[in-house]
């Protein structure tokens, strides 16, 4: 009756062990996927404050001012005198990709020598820079005809 304790016992110990080895892994694994999601999740944060800064700089300081953000600055428009009144966007951010959006706003300006109220769409094309962990735009502003 004692040799059937014993071995009871050590069932018992290497069912507490494997039970353990099994907690402890899937503690692994959950923790090593909340961190890709934690860092998608950071991106996707990322890109949402700078489409709303994006949107502030053109309503606010000009399309002159937001050669930062382009991934070609030198694409940045020339126009003088404009006047953003409005900048809403119709469709929010879709990722095409892990490391791109596309996201599409309507921009109202004025030129100051008209003050004639004109319109835009704004097709936005977004890709992510890992080197310096930004979002920057991919495709020229659009121009702003008189």
């Amino acid at each position: 009756m004692l040799a059937n304790a014993t071995n009871f016992d050590t069932l018992l110990t290497m069912i507490r062990w494997k039970l353990h080895f099994i907690f402890l892994l899937g503690l692994c694994v959950a923790f090593t996927s909340g961190c890709q999601s934690m860092a998608e999740r950071k991106r996707d944060e990322s890109l949402s404050s700078t489409l709303t800064l994006y949107g502030k700089v053109l309503r606010w300081q000009g399309p002159n001012e937001q050669g930062s953000m382009l991934a070609h600055p030198e694409q940045a428009p020339k126009n003088r005198g404009i006047t953003v009144t409005s900048y809403k966007v119709l469709s929010n951010p879709v990722k095409t990709g892990e490391d791109s959006a596309h996201q599409t706003a309507a921009i109202e300006y004025v030129y100051h020598d008209s003050q004639v109220i004109k319109r835009i769409i704004d097709q936005q094309i977004w890709e992510y820079d890992s080197e310096n962990e930004i979002w920057l735009r991919e495709n020229p502003p659009p121009g702003m005809p008189r």
